[in-house]
């Protein structure tokens, strides 16, 4: 009975390892279906002030992505059916990412001016624009000729040598990137992408308010824990929100739920926001007594309060700015705005009733996404 109890054993552990076999396939299978299906975000970038040394870039060129070849001249890589240049962010899968894509960093040669290194990740190298056009590497940018002047124009930010001010970078029609003078149709200025994070964070604190700024563009559209507002309207006693699901980059928001840090996705495209009272400080703005409020939670409870005067707005944060008419109020809470006919203001706190997220009033919910006194509900 020993020896085939033995046996049971052996058989019972052998179809355990059988069974891990199995499980760290599958675990593999998933590792390479997850490596396969990554993607990073890479945003074109349309204005100098965007520029960092931080980041990472591509240069992108029509229908074409920059290459680095064991030759050391700088070529070009075909793009793929992700591949779309009239959007403002590139989807990028992990399967190009690995396939020798020139990957920069920008080294500040006179900052003030624009110049810039192009520093090759793969290599440690530097673009360079030898006495040819087509580009090659070189190991340092104390010639002018691996340096460049970041150039601002209506296709994004564009790239001209600090040797020879009317030369450009340019992909070539046989698909050679180069640097040339040349105004021929088959000569396609490049552009600067940035590697930019496929989310961003959003922390409310205990009122279950706060005000964001987002850095680009995100959608909102399967959060139910948090919802994203615009000031659409004022009154003497009320600014009124208006929901949406997608916020543009750029654009001031309120924001409700619970306290907690919420990751939010950053998308390629956004609805256009119209309409906004609410502005981002630069660090610049001050209060006037009059027209400028800021979201607090104070005496009167979460709302705008005034902003004295010469009390100034903190870089990034948003302020609401109202018409001047007469005596400001110290204080204006917040209401949701809707449309039935006739615009209707409700207490977010007080109202009863559910609303799609058009701002719609809805006697009967039924399974769906509803607005709930200022958040989101979902009815299963």
């Amino acid at each position: 009975m020993c020896f085939k109890g033995n046996i049971l054993i052996l058989q019972h552990n052998q179809q355990l390892r059988d069974a891990m076999k199995r499980i760290f396939s599958i675990i593999s299978l998933l590792i390479a279906v997850l490596q396969v299906t990554a993607e990073d975000l890479y945003v074109k970038m349309t204005s100098l002030d965007e520029i960092d040394t931080k980041s990472t870039y591509l240069m992108v060129g029509g229908d074409y992505i920059g290459k680095a070849i064991s030759n050391n001249v700088i070529t070009t890589l075909s793009k793929g059916s992700w591949f779309d240049s009239s959007k403002t962010i590139l989807t990028v899968p992990d399967e190009y990412c690995s396939s020798g894509l020139l990957f920069l960093q920008l080294e500040a040669v006179n900052a003030s001016s624009n110049v810039y290194a192009l520093k090759i990740t793969a290599s440690g190298k530097y673009i360079n624009n030898p006495s040819s056009t087509y580009l090659n590497q070189a190991d340092n940018y104390s010639n002018k000729r691996a340096q460049w002047i970041i150039t601002k124009s209506s296709d994004g930010l564009n790239l001209k040598s600090n040797y020879s001010s009317s030369y450009y970078i340019k992909k070539k029609g046989n698909n050679d990137i180069c640097c040339t003078s040349s105004t021929a149709s088959n000569y396609v200025k490049v552009v600067l992408y940035k590697k930019i994070p496929s989310a961003e964070s959003i922390t409310i604190g205990g009122s279950g308010y706060a005000t964001y700024v987002p850095t680009y563009a995100l959608d909102f559209s399967s959060q139910t824990a948090i919802t994203p507002f615009v000031v659409t309207e004022s009154s003497n006693t009320a600014a009124i929100l208006t929901s949406v699901e997608q916020v543009p980059a750029k654009t001031p928001i309120v924001v409700n739920g619970n306290p907690g840090t919420y990751s939010i996705p950053v998308t390629r495209s956004s609805t256009l926001v119209t309409t906004n009272l609410l502005y981002a400080s630069n660090g610049a703005v001050k209060g006037d007594g009059k027209t400028i409020y800021a979201l607090g939670d104070l005496s009167d409870g979460v709302g705008f309060y005034l902003v004295d005067t010469d009390v100034v707005i903190p870089d990034g944060r948003c302020y609401l700015r109202i018409q001047e008419s007469g005596t400001s109020p110290s204080y204006m809470h917040m209401r949701i705005g809707h449309t039935t006919g006739i615009e209707e203001k409700i207490e977010i706190s007080d109202d009863p009733y559910y609303y799609t997220l058009s701002g719609q009033r809805v006697a009967h919910p039924r399974k769906g996404l509803y607005l709930y006194k200022g958040k989101k509900i979902m009815i299963r």
